[in-house]
């Protein structure tokens, strides 16, 4: 992954040629220690796998509870996720103007674009600017459990999950909020800015 990530520039083609190893990595019959894929006190979390020393990428394994999810949020770096465990339920967000640097105070509408069922065993990609705008909910009766290798570092992701969530709240205030409490109406929402990331790994 570390010469894929060094030698390809494109996102692209960098998520393409990670996949292979992914998905072996995950055929394996265990492809995490038990501790990494159990929530954090009862609560989503993210347990931190690996860190590139360079800082171009860092891997996590991702953990929702049953009925969980993140909230909208913008993942400003590529990313790929293999599905481990539990239904994950993503609802993917397009922008009409999509410009290469999200910042707080821009323009930012999102319209609801698609919304796809992932059972185990299935790999996705994250692709911004288009493609980085997502909401992912445990939607099975198992907890979710996910692998995520992704571009930037950990402290980049938080920050950029922070962004994403005060720009999407600021100007879509009312249709959140009307998807989100119709969501607390059976399930929990957790935003992912606010998912505590295990650094104990």
């Amino acid at each position: 992954i570390t010469r894929v990530v060094r030698s390809t520039k494109d996102d692209g083609a960098r998520c393409e040629q990670i996949t292979p190893f992914l998905r072996r990595w995950m055929d394996q019959p265990d492809p995490l220690p038990e501790r990494y894929t159990v929530p954090c006190d009862g609560r989503a979390c993210g347990h931190l796998l690996y860190t590139d020393p360079a800082g171009e990428f860092f891997i996590i394994s991702v953990v929702f509870p049953r009925g969980t999810s993140s909230g909208v949020h913008y993942h400003g770096q590529w990313g790929v996720i293999g599905i481990l465990g539990g239904t994950d339920e993503e609802t993917k967000y397009s922008r009409d103007a999509s410009p290469d640097d999200v910042q707080i105070g821009q323009d930012c509408e999102l319209t609801a674009v698609e919304k796809i069922y992932s059972p185990p065993g299935t790999i996705t990609y994250l692709r911004p600017p288009l493609e980085g705008f997502h909401r992912v909910r445990a939607a099975g009766d198992e907890t979710g459990v996910s692998l995520h290798i992704l571009g930037g570092t950990p402290w980049k992701m938080q920050v950029g999950d922070i962004v994403g969530v005060v720009v999407a709240g600021l100007l879509m205030f009312f249709p959140l909020y009307v998807l989100h409490t119709s969501d607390l109406a059976s399930n929990p929402g957790v935003p992912f800015a606010a998912i505590r990331l295990d650094h104990s790994a």
